[in-house]
């Protein structure tokens, strides 16, 4: 397992997290995602046979938000 843990730009409440959160948590190869609103950051546990972070911040994209690398 790797970890990972980005910035995200663009969340306004802690229900935002919480979409990121389900968001991470739906692919397939992450084991753990944890979105923390108040730091506005993102710690991802993943199999990188089968995840990358290329597909965590689309993910995130996807959501309607943005990763900002760190």
């Amino acid at each position: 397992m790797k970890e990972a843990s980005f910035s995200i730009q663009g969340m306004a409440c802690p229900g935002c997290a919480g979409i990121v959160e389900s968001r991470l948590r739906e692919i397939p190869g992450v084991a753990e995602a944890r979105v923390d609103f108040a730091a506005t950051r993102a710690y991802v546990r993943y199999d990188p046979a089968r995840v990358n972070r290329a597909d965590l911040g689309r993910a995130v994209l996807a959501a309607g938000y943005r990763v900002l690398e760190s």
